[in-house]
């Protein structure tokens, strides 16, 4: 009978034993899972926040500040198509600037002569003369005096105003402008013409004295190249040459 009860208690203690045993390693796994799973768990947020990163880093390189802009447009203006307009450049539009200082003198182009540029001071002078700006071929036609058919205008019929011819040639004899100078030379088509503007020009006074257009050129322009130019002007307008000295209707001036 003892025995029985003796092996009854130790049967109930082997149970408890054992149920205890249970229980602590069910907690000791629940313990461990807990930890690996908050351990996984900021490893993805790390990994979050790495992509997040990323991803802003992504944004700022696509910023549209940091897009390299796209290059000016060209000017519509460059060039001498016609018509001609402000900021239109070239051949042309020197071949107008010396027309007009050829017919109306260097002062109606006196800041920047004939520079190739269509600016303010070329728009003011031609509106000054009742041209239209943009300028339209057949005006510049008119203006230059180059030939073409349908709208040829004989030089002939551009006036010649010895005053205005004058005064931009003491003008550039002044400043030793010979591209000016010669251009406006090359304006007077007669001896009619040349013995007006000189007469003109000794309204003037050139270092200190007045001076025949003859003399003012020659004594001014002394490059043996300018000098030859100078010389075949004077020729093309009908003066006359002896060898040492100009000759105009019978009266010589000698240089």
């Amino acid at each position: 009978m003892e025995n029985n009860q003796v092996n009854t208690t130790k049967s109930k203690t082997k149970k408890v034993v054992l149920f205890s045993l249970g229980t602590l390693a069910l907690g000791t796994l629940a313990f461990f899972g807990i930890k690996h799973f908050k351990k996984q768990k900021t490893e993805n947020n790390d990994t979050t926040d790495q992509t997040t990163n990323d991803l802003d880093t992504e944004t700022y390189i696509q910023n549209p500040a940091n897009i390299k802009p796209y290059p000016s447009l060209p000017n519509t203006g460059a060039g001498d198509s016609f018509p001609l307009r402000n900021g239109s450049k070239g051949s042309k539009v020197r071949s107008l600037q010396q027309a007009l200082i050829r017919t109306y003198g260097a002062g109606i182009l006196a800041r920047y002569g004939t520079d190739g540029v269509f600016g303010s001071e070329l728009t003011a002078a031609l509106r000054s003369k009742g041209y239209a700006v943009p300028l339209q071929e057949s005006d510049y036609l008119i203006i230059t005096g180059e030939k073409k058919e349908e709208a040829q205008t004989p030089a002939s019929l551009i006036a010649f105003d010895p005053a205005a011819t004058a005064k931009g040639l003491y003008a550039s004899v002044i400043a030793k402008d010979f591209n000016t100078a010669i251009i406006l030379l090359k304006g007077i088509r007669s001896t009619t013409d040349y013995a007006l503007a000189s007469e003109q020009l000794k309204t003037y006074r050139i270092n200190g004295v007045h001076q025949t257009l003859v003399n003012a050129m020659l004594s001014t322009f002394t490059e043996a190249s300018q000098k030859t130019k100078v010389q075949e002007a004077f020729k093309a307008i009908g003066l006359k040459y002896d060898g040492s000295k100009w000759s105009l209707n019978g009266f010589g001036w000698k240089y």
